[in-house]
């Protein structure tokens, strides 16, 4: 049986410090999940310079979701 890639979504957000980063992750995952019905999991996180990050996540399919 062949395994399945992950499934990946990347972002890049701007931010004026780790704890505003937080926030803004917390925040589009919360969107994510509202608009697609997953969940999105942090998979990696790249700096791009001073305020700025590209973030890749996982999806996540919800317990009991069929697709």
């Amino acid at each position: 049986m062949a395994r399945q890639g992950k499934q990946l979504v990347e972002v890049v957000l701007t931010f004026a410090s780790e704890t505003d980063l937080d926030v803004r992750i917390r925040a589009f995952q919360a969107e994510y999940e509202a608009s697609h019905g997953d969940f999105l999991a942090l998979d990696q996180k790249r700096p791009l310079g001073p305020g700025k990050a590209k973030l890749t996540f996982r999806i996540v399919k919800k317990p009991g979701k069929r697709h």
